[in-house]
C-alpha cells in the first residue's frame, strides 16, 4: 500500500537517467528498436533488454528497487543484426528466459544460462526463399496443444503480383460487450501499443507509441505518444496533455511492467540514439492484483493461460502472451482494481485446460499460483 497515494492525472515521472538507464543506442533508422521487460536473471524483479537493430543487445538487471546497471552486451546472429522479430520464453522449464530472434533468413534461439548472461545463437530453421519472405513478428505458446512452447512467426511476403491480388480484408467482428477496435490513418508507425490499467481504477487504459514512417507521408511531422484513459462506460478519453505522456521523440518501442514493486504499471520507451525512457508511475489508492503462474516444465510461463478475476459486478479477464509487436512485457498478469479488498472467485483455465479456482483472494500483492500437476 501507498504511504501517501497520489492523485492526479500527472502521476507519470520520466525517471530513466537517475535509474541507471544511461546506455544510447545508435542514431540510424535501420532495422526495428525492440524493449523486451522480462525476469531475465529469475530473482524476482523486472529487468530491460533494449535492441535498436544496429548494434548488440543491452540488457539493463534491476536491483529489485527500480535501479538498473547495463548488464553483458548480446552478440547478434552470425549473419549481422537485420533481424524483425524477438521474444523471450522459458522454453526449457530451468526459470530462464530463453531469447528468440527472427533474422531472415534463420530463427536463431540464445539461451539463457543465468546471471543476465546468454550462450551464443543456435539456428532453430532456415527460409528457403529468404528473397521473397520476411517475418516481421513473432509469439510464442503451445500453439498445437501438445504441452510445449511453439514459435508462431507472422510473414510478410514480398508482393510480386498485380495491386490487390491478394486482398482478403473484410470487416472485424467481436463478441462481448466492450469490445474495441483503433484504426490508425497510416502516416504513424504505430508498432507498440499496450492495453493495462495504470491507475488501478479497474479499467484498462491504452498507452501507444508513435513514431513516423522514415519514409512516409509523416515522417517530417512530430508525432506524440498517446494515453487513452479508459471509462467505466467503455470509451476512452485522451488525456495525453493531462498525464504529461505526449513525448514528441521517436519512439517505437514501449512496455509496461512494476518495475519498483509498488504495485503500479511503469512505462519504459526506446527510441533511436537516445537512452531508454523510464516513466516511473507515482503509486495511488486503487487495489490491485499481480498473478504470476507457474506452469508445467515445457510451458513454465504458461503462456496461453487464462485468468477471470470477480470483483463485484465486473470480471476481469487476462490472458498470458509473449512478444508483441516490437515489445514484450513480463510474464505476469496484472489487475487494477480499485475500491476493494478482496476479491473473488478467481478462476484460471491452464493451457491444457486444467483448472484452479479460490473463493476469495485478498489485493495489493502478487500471487503465485503453481498448475495443480506440480
Amino acid at each position: 500500500m501507498c504511504a501517501a497515494p497520489y492523485v492526479g492525472l500527472d502521476r507519470l515521472v520520466e525517471s530513466g537517467a537517475e535509474r541507471g538507464l544511461t546506455v544510447a543506442t545508435f542514431n540510424l533508422h535501420f532495422g526495428p528498436i525492440f524493449v523486451l521487460t522480462h525476469d531475465i536473471d529469475a530473482d524476482g524483479d523486472v529487468d530491460i533488454l533494449h535492441f535498436n537493430g544496429t548494434e548488440r543487445l543491452v540488457p539493463f538487471m534491476n536491483d529489485g528497487l527500480g535501479f538498473f546497471t547495463p548488464g553483458q552486451p548480446i552478440d547478434p546472429p552470425p549473419f549481422g543484426p537485420s533481424f524483425l522479430a524477438i521474444g523471450l520464453a522459458d522454453d526449457d522449464g530451468d526459470g530462464l528466459p530463453d531469447l528468440y530472434l527472427a533474422s531472415t533468413p534463420h530463427l536463431w534461439r540464445y539461451a539463457n544460462r543465468g546471471g543476465g548472461l546468454f550462450d551464443p545463437p543456435t539456428s532453430l530453421w532456415e527460409e528457403p526463399m529468404p528473397d521473397q519472405h520476411r517475418y516481421p513478428a513473432l509469439s510464442i505458446a503451445d500453439a498445437d496443444g501438445d504441452g510445449d512452447l511453439d514459435v508462431a512467426m507472422f510473414e510478410h511476403q514480398l508482393d510480386t503480383g498485380p495491386p490487390g491480388d491478394d486482398d482478403d480484408s473484410g470487416p472485424m467482428e467481436f463478441e462481448g460487450t466492450r469490445d474495441v477496435m483503433l484504426r490508425f490513418d497510416g502516416t504513424e508507425l504505430v508498432e507498440a501499443i499496450d492495453l493495462v490499467d495504470l491507475e488501478n481504477d479497474g479499467w484498462l487504459d491504452i498507452v501507444q507509441a508513435s513514431g513516423p514512417l522514415p519514409d512516409g507521408p509523416g515522417a517530417a511531422q512530430a508525432w506524440p505518444d498517446i494515453y487513452w484513459q479508459g471509462q467505466p462506460d467503455g470509451t476512452f478519453e485522451d488525456v495525453t496533455t493531462e498525464t504529461g505522456f505526449g513525448s514528441l521523440a521517436e519512439n517505437y518501442g514501449l512496455a509496461t511492467a512494476d518495475f519498483d514493486g509498488d504495485g503500479f504499471l511503469d512505462v519504459v520507451r526506446v527510441a533511436p540514439g537516445v537512452p531508454p525512457s523510464l516513466l516511473l508511475n507515482r503509486c495511488g489508492a486503487g487495489s490491485w492484483l499481480d498473478f504470476e503462474l507457474i506452469g508445467l516444465p515445457a510451458n513454465r510461463e504458461a503462456f496461453g493461460a487464462r485468468i477471470e478475476v470477480t470483483s463485484g459486478e465486473v470480471t476481469h479477464l487476462r490472458e498470458m502472451h509473449s512478444a508483441r509487436g516490437q515489445a514484450q512485457s513480463p510474464s505476469r498478469l496484472h489487475f487494477g482494481l480499485g475500491d476493494v479488498d478482496t476479491v473473488g472467485p478467481v478462476r484460471i483455465v491452464w493451457p491444457d485446460g486444467t483448472v484452479s479456482e479460490a473463493a476469495r483472494v485478498p489485493v495489493n500483492r502478487r500471487v503465485f499460483v503453481t498448475h495443480p500437476w506440480l
